[in-house]
């Protein structure tokens, strides 16, 4: 008995083809379409090319990121320094300085009082702070120019941060000298708002002058007018009925020629009776 045959599959027909009894299996059915796998195998090259262009874009960006903090400092903490320390601070981180001056009631005068960047930021080599320094408080006392130079006063008055204008007025002083300031030396004011007015000798001052209307100005508004014209003044009060500091009457009366240095006696409102 010969070995033993499996039985074939239902759709297939078995044919003698030689007379040697050599058996050939013919499949009559549909042939069996190969099984797929999920997902598809990637092609091998092109993967190896997107490995390599992902490390590629991976050292480049490591070269990148190193070359940038090389080229960055962190900034050093200035605030609290004065202006020329700070500045050389930062000279030493190759930093250099914008400065924007404020004023400040608690500050000495240059003390750097903030900073961009903050201490402990990174700015690029050679990256700008901006410091914002102090110009001490607005409020300041006016010191006395009188009789100083017209440039000195000027500069000294200016370094305080207040703003000046000249008058050039009649006066015996050698030319160019102050001869008066408004605000008077030794009153506080607010720098941001007040103007310091300085009258300058600019020609000899004459011998004789008109007494100048004054009735109906302030007190304040009369003295100066005689004050300008080389005129001394004196005050006496008296009630009427004109507000509290207005001059009521003066004596020489306007229009009248008098030496220079001659005392004007102005009478000046208490206000009404009562």
């Amino acid at each position: 008995m010969g070995p033993r045959e499996r039985p074939l599959p239902p759709d297939v027909v078995e044919r003698r083809v030689s007379a040697e009894d050599e058996t050939v299996i013919v499949s009559d059915g549909p042939p069996e379409e190969p099984r797929r796998r999920f997902p598809p195998d990637l092609d091998r090259d092109f993967g190896i090319a997107v490995g390599v262009l992902l490390l590629m874009l991976l050292i480049a960006a490591g070269v990148y990121w190193f070359v940038i903090r090389e080229d960055e400092q962190t900034v050093p903490d200035v605030v609290g320094l004065q202006l020329t320390e700070a500045e050389a601070r930062l000279a030493e981180e190759d930093l250099e300085s914008d400065v924007e001056r404020t004023f400040t009631a608690d500050a000495a005068v240059d003390e750097v009082v903030d900073q961009s960047p903050a201490a402990g930021e990174e700015a690029p080599e050679d990256g700008v702070v901006t410091l914002t320094v102090s110009d001490g408080p607005q409020r300041v006392v006016l010191v006395r120019v009188v009789g100083m130079d017209v440039d000195d006063a000027t500069e000294m008055l200016e370094a305080e941060g207040l703003e000046v204008e000249t008058r050039d007025v009649a006066s015996d002083a050698e030319r160019g000298t102050v001869v008066r300031q408004r605000p008077a030396a030794g009153q506080e004011v607010d720098r941001t708002v007040v103007t310091v007015v300085l009258d300058v000798a600019a020609r000899p001052a004459p011998e004789t002058v008109d007494v100048p209307g004054l009735v109906g100005m302030t007190s304040g508004d009369a003295r100066e007018a005689l004050e300008d014209l080389g005129l001394r003044h004196t005050q006496r009060p008296e009630s009427s009925q004109e507000p509290q500091g207005t001059v009521i009457a003066q004596n020489p009366g306007a229009g009248t020629e008098v030496e220079l240095n001659t005392v004007v006696t102005l009478t000046i409102s208490t206000g009404p009776p009562g």
